[in-house]
């Protein structure tokens, strides 16, 4: 590829990015502060780690619970705002809450039988030694 075609590729790329970053931006976050769904969600975290529930993101169902989050998040901001969403149709964020949040559940499962096995792998090679 010669460097005006690559150039000229990233250009567009760039283009598409902002667009949709700016649709996104709308739909998370509103016209006022960018940052606002990570604040939020920081927020929430935070008052779940005070209470004993936080979520371990080194964990598949953590992830998971955090991904789910971040949808219930963009949500509440588009309804408490009253905002017409840009980028995907609150039945569609309602979805996939939905479907994140079955994701946690079957994350869960996987890691606590991983979690079993290493636990019998561990207590065999006890008792073999």
């Amino acid at each position: 590829m010669k460097i005006d075609e690559g150039l000229k590729l990233h250009r567009s790329m760039c283009k598409e990015e902002l667009k949709v970053r700016e649709r996104k931006a709308h739909d998370y976050s509103g016209d006022e502060d960018i940052l606002a769904n990570f604040k939020v969600r920081a927020k929430i975290c935070a008052v779940l780690e005070e209470c004993g529930m936080g979520i371990d993101i080194t964990t598949y169902h953590g992830v998971a619970a955090l991904d789910q989050l971040t949808k219930f998040c963009r949500f509440q901001s588009l309804v408490a705002r009253n905002a017409k969403p840009y980028h995907e149709s609150l039945a569609d964020t309602v979805l996939d809450e939905r479907v994140y949040c079955e994701l946690k559940r079957e994350a869960h499962i996987e890691w606590s039988r991983e979690r079993l096995c290493q636990s019998l792998q561990h207590t065999t090679g006890h008792m073999d030694g």
